[in-house]
């Protein structure tokens, strides 16, 4: 037995309880008790504690590789400081204090006295030491039932059990320890408890641990082990056929995970009508279920959070038939921004995939799931988990096209494929945004072969500047040539702001993008028009700030784009009661900036007109003397749809323009795109007519 102390006295026992010295650490001395054979004690000696002395052991015999305490005294304090010897055969040390020495029994040692050497002085036990037969851990040959529910009997048959009924656990799976009902050196009887659990049995005895090498079966909650035809072991990776011959019964299988797994379950050479997978926990909760038919092929499991044995049941209800379960984990791969795409193939039907690639800061990226039958679910998420965008996806989606925002850090991304419960195919790509480049002719184009392909157009400005953007697909000369059947063209400011979202002028605020769509009925092929995003940069930017328009591609089979920035050309000042100003705009989309001189309280009617032009509608906004918009609709000179500018011609009035101030005065014009005959936009350049006059 091992020592016990009160204040500076240790105690020291025998294998029987009885007292074999008491050591007083204060004063140095030990007292040491014999034991006649009777029990009773027939001397006591008293021995300095710095006097090398054996008083006895823990145990009078043991198995080699067992534990074994050695008491007395004059002991070294460090376990290299002392050399023991089993009947001549030397022990390791494990532990050393002055009065006790705990060592393991070596291999080879035999029964006889146990010496102790510190240094040049020794000590021989007065008593021989038993050297027992090592007992072998126990083994489980078998076990029966294979299935059984809660409260039914448990026989274990094999060898090494611990006759002692209470020396014997047994554990069902991730169940708890239970104790035997009987035992005999080669059987164990026990009872399966109520949170028994499927997996290997295991029994533990004080010389070691039995696991078996089969599985035991516990039938689920809501099941009885009769309602359950056969039972089972599935791996990943490898299909597992089930039968359901019999209506009212189910199947059960099991199989191993992790926390953190994403697993799936596909069926396949399905001849049942329909039948309910229901997936359990290591705890025996439901984690989930589904009904799998011909049209529902699969199954996919929430994220585990338990590492353990899961049990699948498959309930054919009263419908009987065959099917194949394939239990998958995630494909997972890599691409490269602007590389080879990967070919996938999801199957299983549910197979989920997980593919990075490494990012840059400030990349505008499209995933594309091309080429293929993928429908379900893309999301991308950066290196700390964040989730960029999560989208439905089907093949005719824009080619499959998955557009990113604005990457805000270099790293590692991922992109998360969780496809419906079918099987799918798909070439996976990433490319980033096509920058402008400039043609032989000098005119700026966006080459957009790729249809899931995105435009980037950049260009300067500074604050209170009025900025026109025309994107054009192709002119009446290139008709016919060109397969962009939309897109849409967004302005971010440098801090990502959506300046579409914030300044537009038209159309209207709010409108998120501003889109173009082929006019030509039933038609890609020919397809030509524009679109003009006017802007004013109104916020806290630098004199030359950088902007950014993305063109994205909404429908069709690619093509290229032709665009133009300008701001609006100044026109000669509009004198009131002064006549007509005719003022011709050559760049596409360009707006006019007429300055007009007015007086406080004055009322005036402004007129803008175009005869046989090519401009087919403008929009007006006054702006005061430090750039204010002026508010009202008696402010405001607007001459929009329909405009009468059909044919190229007409006019539209504001009357009533009454300023609150006298001062020079900005009437900005800008383009609206507009539908000028059957098949046509465009070209958008041409002369307007200002005329400003007084009025009572």
């Amino acid at each position: 037995m091992l020592p016990a102390h009160a204040g500076n006295i240790s105690y020291a026992y025998d294998s029987l309880g009885r007292l074999i010295q008491a050591s007083d650490l204060t004063g140095g001395q030990a007292v040491v008790y014999h034991y006649d054979a009777v029990g009773s004690i027939s001397s006591q000696r008293i021995i300095p504690l710095g006097t090398l002395f054996i008083a006895g052991f823990s145990s009078s015999q043991g198995a080699a590789g067992s534990q074994l305490t050695i008491n007395g005294a004059g002991f070294a304090n460090i376990p290299s400081g002392n050399i023991v010897n089993f009947n001549g055969v030397p022990a390791t040390v494990l532990s050393a204090t002055q009065t006790q020495l705990v060592v393991l029994i070596p291999n080879g040692a035999s029964t006889g006295t146990i010496s102790v050497q510190t240094g040049s002085v020794s000590a021989t036990s007065s008593e021989p030491f038993v050297v027992s037969p090592a007992v072998p851990p126990p083994t489980i040959a078998a076990f029966s039932p294979s299935l059984a529910s809660p409260g039914a009997t448990l026989t274990l048959t094999g060898g090494g059990f611990d006759t002692t009924i209470a020396n014997n656990l047994i554990q069902m799976g991730a169940g708890p320890w239970v104790s035997a009902d009987a035992a005999s050196a080669t059987t164990i009887v026990t009872r399966v408890p109520a949170k028994a659990w499927s997996g290997k049995v295991h029994l533990q005895t004080p010389h070691g641990t039995a696991v078996s090498t089969s599985d035991f079966f516990v039938a689920p909650s809501g099941y009885t082990a009769a309602g359950i035809g056969s039972t089972g072991r599935i791996a990943a990776g490898t299909p597992a056929p089930v039968s359901l011959p019999v209506t009212g019964q189910a199947v059960l299988r099991i199989f191993d995970a992790s926390a953190g797994d994403l697993l799936s379950i596909g069926v396949s050479a399905l001849t049942i009508s329909s039948a309910t997978i229901k997936i359990f926990a290591p705890d025996g909760s439901q984690l989930t279920s589904a009904v799998v038919s011909a049209s529902n092929l699969g199954l996919q499991l929430p994220q585990l959070s338990l590492t353990g044995t899961y049990a699948v049941v498959v309930d054919g209800g009263a419908n009987t038939g065959n099917l194949t379960l394939s239990l998958t984990a995630p494909s997972t791969g890599s691409v490269t921004v602007n590389g080879s795409p990967l070919t996938l193939n999801l199957a299983p039907a549910g197979q989920r995939a997980f593919i990075t690639f490494t990012g840059t800061a400030g990349q505008y990226l499209t995933v594309v799931a091309a080429g293929g039958s993928f429908t379900g679910t893309i999301s991308v998420s950066d290196s700390a988990g964040t989730q960029l965008i999560s989208t439905t996806v089907t093949p005719s989606t824009r080619a499959g096209a998955v557009d990113l925002p604005k990457l805000a850090a270099s790293g590692t991304y991922t992109i998360a494929l969780n496809p419906a419960n079918t099987t799918s195919s798909l070439q996976l790509s990433i490319i980033a945004a096509v920058p402008a480049t400039v043609a032989s002719d000098g005119v700026p184009m966006l080459s957009l072969s790729n249809p899931a392909a995105r435009g980037l157009i950049t260009f300067t400005g500074s604050p209170g500047q009025f900025v026109t953007l025309t994107v054009q697909e192709g002119t009446p000369e290139t008709w016919g040539s060109n397969n962009i059947a939309s897109f849409t063209v967004t302005v971010f400011a440098p801090d990502g702001t959506n300046l579409n979202q914030s300044t537009f002028m038209q159309p209207p605020v709010g409108a998120p993008t501003y889109t173009f769509a082929c006019n030509i009925p039933g038609s890609i092929a020919g397809c030509f028009g524009n679109t003009i995003i006017n802007l004013r940069l109104l916020g806290t930017y630098s004199q030359g700030t950088t902007f950014t328009a993305l063109v994205t591609q909404t429908g069709g089979s690619g093509g290229s784009l032709t665009y133009q920035v300008s701001n609006p050309f100044p026109t000669n000042p509009l004198i009131v009661n002064g006549g007509s100003n005719t003022s011709f705009v050559q760049l596409p989309g360009q707006g006019w900036a007429v300055p007009i001189t007015l007086v406080a309280g004055q009322r005036y009617a402004l007129t803008v007109s175009e005869t046989n032009s090519n401009v087919p509608s403008v929009y007006g906004v006054l702006y005061g003397p430090r750039g204010q918009l002026i508010a009202g609709p008696q402010m405001n000179a607007v001459c929009n749809s329909p405009c009468s500018f059909n044919n190229y011609s007409g006019s539209e009035s504001v009357v009533g323009i009454q300023p609150l101030s006298g001062d020079t005065y900005t009437l900005i014009l800008n383009q609206i795109p507009q539908l000028r005959g059957a098949n046509e936009y465009g070209p958008l350049t041409g002369a307007i007519t200002f005329t400003i006059t007084t009025t009572p």
